[in-house]
């Protein structure tokens, strides 16, 4: 069954009449001037049409164009549906010229030559033929070999639009935020950006589904993963193959710290496998990502902590976000060790405590799991101690707890 999100949206249109998406693009412009990997990224799209890894632009498309399937899932602010396939609309081309019109046709100054910047037209037109190549190969790419869906289309879900105008503007900012981060990360394990609606930011003058971003659509999540595990699929190496996930998880955070960049949110749910490709972890969801100062002189190494609001994944939260003091990059680092003893273990952590008794046992007494319990090596269970210190000072980084669970591992 295909759900084209064509129906009658007059009361959500409404809801949306008073919303100034002028606020959105200065929010969201604000958030961009105040990221050096996201200010650097931008400017290298600008000049050259492609994304930091070196590869095309992410295509652009009109909702019309794309065949929608399913809801694959949702979360607070957010849903995910298939992409069945797209119907691309013929490809107009107009002109923008900045050249100034000084006299007629017949006058020798009839043109002000000075007005064109003569540089810019060849990387016009190699842009625009980029990004017909881009639309088109994802559209010939829609599904694989054996008809499975390749693709996803991610939306800010329609009752936040009834909703506040000030929840609703943060969703709008921070999907548009995510999509420029996917846009300039390249890593293995970090999922794709593949496409973008047309209108940009401007899309949000006609509802939630204004602005959308398509992705890489994912077989399962690591959750999935685990609840299988728990019905008793369970290889003879399963422990190598979950290290090797926890290292790949842990590669992929290492290379967003180095860049300065707090993911915030991980947890099972937002790592997943794709549908050709079933032992590589890619994380997703970017929303709640954020990036630390850089300024050498106020903040001078890795220790610093600094006063952003609280986000995550209460189980899986590091101790000084619940306890509302400054983090860092080393909250992640907790929320990974987590992860990977869930994995160990098939046991989300402390899932019979209420919210405020985790807060009082796991966050200010600093209770942990009883490893003594678990059947891995002594050395796995230092490197999980290590990674999940109530002291963040005491706590791995991102890139100690990669080498070391690598050597651990033999790799």
């Amino acid at each position: 069954m295909v759900f084209l999100l064509r129906g009658n949206k007059s009361a959500t249109q409404e809801s949306c009449k008073d919303m100034n998406v002028a606020a959105i693009e200065a929010e969201v412009e604000y958030y961009v001037h105040r990221s050096p990997f996201l200010m650097a990224s931008e400017e290298t799209a600008q000049h050259v049409g492609v994304s930091a890894g070196g590869s095309l632009a992410p295509a652009t498309f009109d909702l019309p164009e794309i065949q929608i399937g399913k809801l694959l899932g949702e979360g607070g602010f957010s849903k995910v549906l298939e992409i069945n396939g797209f119907e691309l609309q013929k490809a107009t081309t107009t002109t923008n010229s900045s050249s100034k019109w000084t006299g007629n046709n017949n006058s020798a100054d009839a043109w002000d030559m000075s007005a064109w910047d003569m540089s810019a037209l060849p990387m016009a037109v190699t842009t625009q033929d980029q990004a017909e190549k881009s639309r088109t190969k994802l559209s010939e790419s829609a599904r694989d070999s054996r008809g499975n869906s390749r693709y996803a289309i991610k939306f800010v879900k329609d009752e936040l639009a009834k909703k506040s105008s000030h929840e609703y503007r943060t969703a709008c900012c921070d999907i548009v935020v995510e999509s420029k981060y996917l846009r300039a990360l390249d890593h293995p394990n970090i999922l794709k950006l593949r496409g973008l609606s047309k209108a940009s930011c401007a899309g949000f003058a006609n509802g939630p589904e204004g602005f959308f971003v398509i992705v890489d659509r994912l077989q399962e999540t690591m959750l999935d993963r685990i609840n299988r595990w728990k019905e008793g699929e369970v290889a003879d190496d399963v422990l190598i193959l979950k290290a090797d996930y926890a290292l790949q998880v842990a590669d992929a955070l290492a290379y967003l710290h180095d860049r300065r960049i707090l993911f915030r949110d991980l947890k099972p749910g937002n790592c997943g496998f794709h549908t050709n490709d079933v032992h590589t972890v890619q994380l997703f969801d970017f929303g709640l990502c954020r990036e630390l100062p850089e300024s050498a002189t106020e903040y001078e190494d890795d220790e610093s902590a600094f006063q952003m609001s609280g986000a995550g994944t209460f189980a899986y939260m590091a101790p000084e976000i619940v306890n509302k003091r400054g983090y860092n990059l080393k909250a992640d680092v907790y929320s990974w060790a987590f992860l990977f003893y869930e994995m160990i273990s098939l046991q989300q952590p402390f899932e019979e405590y209420s919210i405020e008794e985790h807060r009082e046992f796991v966050c200010q007494i600093g209770q942990r799991p009883n490893l003594t319990k678990c059947d891995i090596p002594k050395a796995l269970q230092s490197l999980l101690r290590k990674a999940w210190e109530h002291d963040p000072s005491l706590r791995l980084s991102m890139r100690q707890a990669w080498q070391q669970l690598q050597r651990i591992a033999g790799t």
